[in-house]
């Protein structure tokens, strides 16, 4: 079973935070508080995250939105795909560990997809 982990991209404060504990109000809302015991944070339209389970071939943690280098050289980003009853995580072709290195993400490094 995959660890359950998420993160938030705030564009108001330009921000990526991980989260550990998440409060929803409605389903545009809602707050979060980092791991570290940092402050609740509130907003809204912050677009969360969920890790996928994998690393990369330096043991980075994976997230949609994450920008990645296939070992061929491709640049992908890795979405998140319902199976059926089962989901996956794949960016078009992506889906084994280690097959990778994260280089960003599309919130914080858009300019990788271009």
């Amino acid at each position: 079973m995959r660890e359950m982990k998420f993160r938030a991209w705030v564009g108001q404060a330009l921000k990526m935070f991980e989260v550990s504990d998440i409060s929803w109000r409605d389903d545009k809302f809602f707050s979060f508080v980092e791991p570290d015991g940092g402050e609740w944070y509130e907003g809204a339209n912050p677009i969360l995250m969920q890790y996928t389970g994998l690393k990369d071939k330096n043991g980075k943690e994976i997230y949609e939105g994450d920008v990645v280098r296939k070992y061929t050289g491709k640049i992908i980003e890795i979405k998140w795909q319902e199976l059926g009853d089962a989901g996956a995580c794949y960016g078009y072709g992506f889906n084994q560990e280690g097959d990778c290195e994260v280089i960003g993400n599309v919130y914080e490094n858009p300019e990788l997809l271009k």
